[in-house]
């Protein structure tokens, strides 16, 4: 059952008491339930990462990054593959002390 036909339930209902005032109350409070019910309460913890990023948006950029990686041509691939080894290399001279200064993507 959807909630479509609970209100059609809901509205018969109304129709057969509709003399009778504190049934047709209570109908409205279970009908407002209903649709209380039915809206979703998201909190901040469930759309937002540790890191404050929506996850929508790092699923969006996920999902960039797959296209681009996999259904590019392979001259892209090869010069990201190049910014990556350059990154790479660039972290070999990295002290133990500079992991908590800064971080890729600040």
């Amino acid at each position: 059952m959807d909630i479509n036909e609970m209100y059609s339930i809901i509205d018969e209902f109304g129709d057969k008491f509709i003399e009778d005032t504190e049934s047709m109350e209570k109908l409205k409070k279970v009908r407002d339930g209903i649709a209380e019910l039915g809206t979703p309460k998201y909190n901040d913890s469930d759309v937002f990462d540790t890191d404050g990023k929506r996850f929508s948006e790092k699923y969006e950029n996920t999902k960039r990054m797959y296209r681009e990686r996999f259904f590019s041509t392979p001259e892209e691939a090869k010069e990201e593959q190049d910014e990556n080894i350059e990154f790479d290399n660039k972290s070999a001279d990295i002290k133990f002390e500079d992991l908590f200064e800064a971080r890729e993507g600040d």
